[in-house]
């Protein structure tokens, strides 16, 4: 028996190497323009669902996340103590602290977007004609419907 159902198919293994390129591609740009070296990961993905959904509770944030409150405690007093996130006084409950990005943080979080895409852009012109550009704007507009895995939509 075969280790996967679906490994003779070319779809499972353009799946392969659309995975394995999407990952050093990230992993590329989080070289080369990063928010701060010492962040991890949940701290990252707090930041990134603090600017999506706006200012929230610790609470709130581990639901979000799948994790425990007193984790999630963990993880946001690291970025308080790095001057990317400040809370106030919850006005509904004052036993909860409702958290945001602080200005700092979203100076950081542009400069970081803006180096990313300078840097894919210099990639863009340096290594693909005007034909591959096309190419990968296609390529782009395809990956966008992939984005939503559980829609299940053709």
């Amino acid at each position: 028996m075969s280790p996967h159902p679906h490994e003779h198919d070319p779809s499972f293994a353009l799946a392969a190497e659309l995975r394995l390129a999407m990952t050093a591609l990230v992993r590329r740009l989080r070289d080369k323009a990063h928010l701060a070296d010492d962040l991890t990961w949940a701290q990252s993905r707090v930041l990134s669902r603090l600017e999506a959904d706006g200012p929230a509770t610790v609470t709130q944030l581990a639901k979000a996340e799948g994790m425990r409150s007193q984790s999630m405690g963990e993880v946001v007093a690291g970025l308080k103590n790095g001057g990317l996130v400040s809370g106030e006084p919850d006005p509904n409950d004052g036993r909860q602290t409702v958290l945001s990005l602080t200005p700092l943080c979203r100076d950081k979080l542009a400069a970081t977007r803006a180096a990313r895409q300078d840097l894919l852009y210099q990639a863009i012109q340096a290594k693909l004609s005007v034909e591959e550009q096309r190419e990968l704007a296609h390529a782009v507009g395809l990956l966008k419907r992939l984005v939503d895995l559980d829609e299940g939509r053709p």
